[in-house]
């Protein structure tokens, strides 16, 4: 069933998750995968997400297809900060790199 926030010209629109956080813990290091897009919106849960954990910190990008400015300065800022990243494609590698 549509939600009335959610129908456009008679017709219901689907939202489709562009963005998965996923956190593991194991002793004092923390793995965070992202997945999806991270775009501007989605910028904020993931800070939020990675205000509640400390520690050593890695980002696991595999399954990473997009991120536009503010994703890609937040991720900068996070590896400027120590953490480490792994698993990031090629595309991923060199929108973080320029």
């Amino acid at each position: 069933m549509c939600r009335p926030d959610m129908v456009r010209n008679g017709g219901c629109l689907w939202q489709v998750m562009r963005l998965r956080i996923t956190v593991e813990s194991e002793g004092a290091k923390t793995r965070i995968s992202v997945a999806g897009e991270l775009v501007a919106q989605g910028v904020p849960e993931l800070e939020q997400v990675l205000g509640a954990n400390g520690g050593c910190l890695e980002l696991d990008l595999s399954d990473l297809m997009f991120a536009d400015d503010d994703g890609v300065a937040t991720l900068r800022r996070l590896i400027d900060d120590g953490a480490i990243t792994i698993g990031a494609s090629p595309f991923i590698k060199k929108l973080l790199a320029t």
